[in-house]
């Protein structure tokens, strides 16, 4: 039987990022079946494998040493199963709800697609599925803005929500910081750039299915020719978005757009809900808080120390020092994983990502020129 890479997983950073885009794309192979998101409820599953797993571990390989030991009349309250039979558990119930129904279709190769989830989440993934393949696409987060304040003028769509967006962009992108500087990661994940798609969709499209292991001559290409879009809830399909000069001055200042406020750094950047990298703690995100009335300002030392090292990886190494403080060793503490632990690292540098946007052009430019700098310049800086 011919082994294929499963699961395939289209990971955005938020929504208005391409995800929908590569999804189609992938399900026009008319092997492939890419179900859509599920606004992140495999978290709680993935949360209690990871429990199960240090419990049976540790106080279940204990109880299940004293049935061995001493039958019924040792102490096995905590008797569990080993680790395989809660990974093959696991295993189960993902291959139920999302393999079963694609074979059903006659589509052998499944996944999902999802703008939750970060790194973290590939990593347990991959543990029960070893030949799983993730692609992340990543936007500018000032075009996601813009697409979204298109959103906000109709009903279903708040600056609540908009703001939600803007922190799954931060903590997800952040979450894949350095990925592609790692080779058994790039064999993993595959980072595609949403502008570097549009501009040659040909070229990632043989790069996206070489990396799934497909035949890129059975994607439809047209898919790109066809624009699709909710409009039942937010608005026609032929919309015409704004520029970003011309978005109202309090969602640029969601970016740290220096002509809507006077200032570099991000208003609500410093309060952005940044993920751990541990599945138990999702449910309660922490938060970076930078005390005082000079907290905007302790950002921007932050990041102008990082510009003064002399790596990459020193400059993200300041970063992530900077704002994770204690609890960065609070969760090496906790790490079973050297892979998560770089997640964690990873996550708590996603302040600096809206950050390098901005920072990234000082040329002067304007107009598209100034754009594709910054664009450029936040690329490379955190390749990604």
């Amino acid at each position: 039987m011919r082994q294929v890479a499963v699961p395939l997983l289209v990971l955005g950073a938020g929504q208005r990022c391409g995800s929908t885009l590569v999804q189609r794309l992938l399900c026009s192979h008319p092997e492939v079946m890419i179900w859509g998101e599920h606004v992140g409820q495999l978290r709680p599953v993935l949360s209690a494998i990871e429990e199960l797993r240090l419990w049976t571990e540790g106080h279940g390989a204990l109880a299940r040493d004293e049935l061995v030991a001493n039958g019924y009349q040792g102490f096995i309250a905590n008797l569990t199963p080993h680790r395989a039979c809660i990974d093959d558990a696991a295993r189960a119930f993902i291959e139920t709800l999302f393999a079963t129904p694609a074979r059903q279709q006659g589509r052998p190769i499944w996944g999902f697609k999802e703008v939750r989830y970060g790194l973290s989440e590939v990593l347990l993934l991959h543990e029960l599925f070893p030949r799983l393949r993730a692609i992340q696409i990543v936007r500018d987060p000032r075009d996601v803005l813009c697409s979204l304040e298109d959103w906000e003028r109709h009903p279903g769509w708040t600056r609540s929500d908009t703001r939600s967006a803007l922190r799954y962009w931060v903590t997800v992108a952040a979450s894949f910081i350095g990925t592609a500087a790692q080779p058994h990661m790039r064999s993993l994940i595959l980072t595609v750039r949403y502008e570097d798609l549009i501009a040659d969709p040909r070229r990632w499209s043989a790069a996206i299915a070489e990396h799934c292991e497909l035949d890129a001559q059975d994607f439809d290409d047209t898919v790109f020719d066809h624009r699709v879009h909710d409009s039942g809830r937010y608005g026609p399909l032929d919309r015409q978005l704004h520029e970003w000069s011309q978005v109202p001055a309090s969602l640029r200042a969601l970016a740290g757009d220096g002509m809507a406020t006077g200032a570099r750094t991000p208003a609500d950047l410093s309060d952005l809900p940044v993920d751990s990298g541990h599945p138990q703690r999702h449910g309660t995100a922490r938060r970076i808080r930078i005390s005082g009335p000079g907290r905007q300002h302790s950002l921007q030392r932050i990041l102008r120390r990082a510009r003064g090292r002399t790596t990459q990886a020193d400059s993200r190494d300041c970063i992530r020092d900077d704002l994770c403080g204690r609890h960065r060793q609070l969760w090496r503490h906790r790490a079973t994983d050297r892979h998560l632990v770089d997640t964690r690292n990873r996550e708590c540098a996603g302040a600096g990502l809206v950050h390098a946007v901005r920072d990234g052009g000082g040329s002067g430019c304007h107009g598209d020129d100034a754009r594709n700098g910054t664009r450029a310049a936040f690329y490379r800086r955190f390749r990604c």
